[in-house]
């Protein structure tokens, strides 16, 4: 789900460059590989297989269409894994608070509200560390 999340905003880009070759092999890429996934998985009759087959072929078809799509940016891979690995660092502790909740079988209401806490906490650090974002607030400061 990370690399989907990530992946899924730099989806159009490769329509804008002009790649759409690129995009149909992709897409055709991604849909072979899933329904491999999901045809032995069911060979197998097992639907753990089945599951874990398809994240990972979409762990790794969508870390590709990642990868390929900041190169044709002209963006550094460093740059953008350096920016990638601090967010998720931010995510780590109150995912490991998440995770310990949902074994101790708290509500799922409460988690949510928990995750909206965190992701509110989240939006005021950026924006307080963000210069364009503040620079933007102050525009609309009376």
């Amino acid at each position: 789900m990370f690399v989907w999340f990530i992946s899924s905003p730099l989806s159009t880009i490769y329509i804008v460059l002009e790649k759409q070759d690129f995009g149909l092999k992709y897409n055709f890429a991604n849909f072979i590989t899933r329904l491999v996934s999901l045809v032995i998985g069911g060979m197998m009759e097992s639907i753990h297989i089945a599951l874990i087959l398809f994240a990972l072929s979409g762990l790794f078809v969508y870390g590709y269409l990642c990868t390929s799509l900041i190169k044709y940016s002209n963006v550094s891979l460093l740059k953008s894994g350096k920016v990638i690995f601090s967010n998720f660092l931010f995510f780590v502790p109150i995912g490991i608070i998440l995770l310990i909740l949902k074994f101790l079988i708290i509500s799922s209401i409460i988690l949510v509200f928990i995750a909206i806490i965190a992701l509110f906490i989240y939006y005021l650090f950026l924006i307080k560390n963000d210069k364009n974002m503040r620079i933007l607030l102050d525009q609309f400061r009376f």
